[in-house]
């Protein structure tokens, strides 16, 4: 099975609502056990683009001195992302 990127950016969303995902390696891990591999520049280009769209907000952790991301907007459709 082939994901587009609006697959992936819909499936991030997803991992971040409901398994508190928050920093890249955290989001890749859970990519990869789901059987989603892609190249760590591709899954940084996909966030990027997600953070200009308005659909990530990107944080910096004072703990861990990691970017955190947090959804912004849910496409109006919070109902999709449960």
């Amino acid at each position: 099975m082939s994901l587009n990127d609006s697959d992936i950016k819909d499936l991030i969303i997803k991992l971040i609502l409901q398994r508190e995902v928050k920093t890249f390696y955290e989001l890749k891990t859970v990519l990869e056990a789901s059987g989603i591999t892609l190249d760590p520049l591709t899954l940084r280009s996909i966030i990027a683009d997600m953070v200009r769209e308005g659909l990530l907000k990107k944080e910096v952790s004072t703990n861990s001195k990691k970017f955190l991301f947090k959804p912004l907007n849910l496409r109006c459709n919070p109902i999709r992302y449960s």
